[in-house]
């Protein structure tokens, strides 16, 4: 059974062209096996009761040891009436007993789970894109091929998928992972791509507010305040009196700065935020005001460990690297920084593109927000940061990874990835074969001892049988079975109306 068991481990359920099921050959070979022991045992108790009546003892322990050798039950009541007055015995009882959880340990020997195997590697099977270049279709040539600028998409037009990838992460709405996987269960080695990062730091305890001043409305009297970051923005800040009992002051005042900005960097954005109610002296911030400087750039970003099991990706370790140095190739119009990550890999991007990018993000982050009876108008974007107020850092992080996918997808070069399907295997659970491969090995060194011990006592290889009984000086088998063959055995009714065996020739 044994050798069975380890030509069946680990092998593809599929691969089994028997008719017969593994668990019931494994079945079968546990019963047989278990009558070829169970059969040994029995006969070493059967021959342990002729060292036990050597020694001496009463008729009714010759149907003791018949008992035992008969089965559990009567192993279980020799146990209970002989004790522990003959060692043999006791252990083939003990395991007679034993023997009787032989089915069930078995019954559990073999399982059928679930393993993910491989279908080997390639774009066909699985990919993940890389985005390696941003280009929005302002060249007619592409990338290489010498950049001619079209005259007809609108600059607008042109960037709008990774600004409408900008609003989608704005609000939360981060599109799929761009991967492909055609069993649902895929691995992808490290995808390095050409990605959007993002920074965001609260500088409230840096920030300071100066140049005052009053308007000249003596009927609506207000203040207007400069908010000054460490980063050099001055962001306008302003409170007033509408009537005697509305009053007004500045929600949100946001900018963002284009002049100072140079590739890889997108944008640089400063935001006041205040609540409702906020007071402010004429060089003091309000104790519910907060400011913060953020920014996107173009960097390299790495996704280690993606995976999709049961066609679900998971989260993959994510991190980035800053550009550090460009170069041009020479037309002037794409820009060329090498992959920190790969030797070979070059990222190119698109001059005009990343300039009417960040000229169009100046204009929609440059915002502001009054509070009610205020003069400002409603912007989204600006309803957007003042409500996310307390969470602005993950607002960045969600649009720099959505514009990252929007990349990925626009300008794909399909990495490969491994697939797999799920195989059913047979498993073996070596720990329940324990068991029954424990009660083989325990009878059979039971036969050894009861070998050796009536050996060294002298005694005839009598085991179950009943001849000594009636053969007068026995012998060995072979002469008893021949006496036996001459003597005859008769039950009869004696004159006192009991029964008795007669003996005659």
């Amino acid at each position: 059974m044994a050798a069975v068991l380890f030509a069946l481990d680990g092998n593809p359920q599929p691969q089994w062209n028997v008719r017969i099921q593994p668990n019931s050959l494994i079945s079968i070979l546990s019963t047989v096996s278990s009558c070829a022991f169970m059969s040994a045992v029995t006969q070493c108790i059967s021959q342990s009761k002729w060292l036990h009546f050597q020694k001496g003892g009463r008729v009714i322990d010759l149907q003791r040891f018949d008992q035992a050798s008969r089965g559990a039950w009567g192993s279980l009541q020799f146990l209970g009436r002989l004790g522990f007055r003959n060692t043999i015995a006791i252990a083939g009882s003990l395991i007679t007993i034993a023997s009787l959880a032989m089915d069930p340990f078995t019954q559990q020997i073999i399982e059928f789970p679930v393993r993910q195997k491989s279908l080997g590697t390639g774009s066909s099977l699985a990919s993940a894109a890389r985005g390696e270049g941003m280009v929005s279709g302002l060249y007619t040539n592409g990338f290489g091929n010498g950049a001619v600028a079209e005259s007809a998409p609108d600059w607008q037009e042109a960037i709008q998928g990774i600004v409408g990838a900008l609003y989608m992460g704005m609000f939360g709405q981060l599109p799929s992972q761009p991967y492909a996987c055609s069993t649902g269960n895929c691995s992808y080695p490290v995808i390095n791509t050409l990605g959007v990062c993002s920074t965001c730091l609260n500088v409230t305890s840096q920030s300071t507010m100066d140049h005052c001043a009053f308007g000249n409305d003596t009927n609506n009297p207000t203040e207007t305040c400069y908010v000054e970051t460490p980063g050099g923005f001055n962001l306008s800040v302003e409170k007033g009196i509408v009537s005697a009992t509305r009053t007004y002051n500045t929600l949100l005042s946001a900018a963002a700065n284009q002049s100072n900005i140079a590739l890889p960097d997108i944008m640089s954005f400063a935001m006041y935020r205040s609540a409702a109610d906020s007071f402010y002296s004429s060089t003091t911030l309000g104790p519910d005001s907060q400011t913060y400087e953020c920014s996107l750039r173009f960097c390299e970003r790495s996704y280690a460990d993606l995976q999709v099991i049961n066609g679900t990706a998971n989260n993959p370790e994510q991190t980035a690297t800053n550009f550090s140095t460009s170069s041009s190739p020479g037309d002037g119009n794409y820009v060329l920084f090498p992959s920190n990550a790969e030797p070979n890999l070059t990222y190119w991007l698109a001059y005009n593109d990343w300039y009417f990018l960040s000229t169009q993000l100046q204009s929609m982050f440059t915002v502001s927000m009054q509070s009610a009876y205020g003069s400002s108008a409603y912007n989204m974007i600006a309803t957007l940061l003042w409500t996310e107020r307390n969470d602005v850092s993950q607002v960045f992080s969600n649009m720099s990874e959505s514009m990252t996918r929007y990349i990925r997808t626009a300008n794909a070069t399909n990495i490969p990835g491994e697939a797999y399907h799920e195989e059913v295997y047979v498993h073996v659970r070596w720990a329940w074969f324990a068991f029954p491969a424990t009660l083989a090995t325990m009878a059979a060194m039971l036969q050894l001892v009861t070998i050796f011990v009536n050996k060294s006592e002298g005694l005839k290889a009598w085991k179950d049988s009943a001849l000594p009984f009636v053969v007068p000086e026995p012998e060995d088998q072979c002469e008893m079975e021949g006496v036996a063959k001459v003597l005859r055995l008769k039950l009869e009714i004696t004159e006192t109306g009991k029964y008795a065996l007669v003996l005659s020739h």
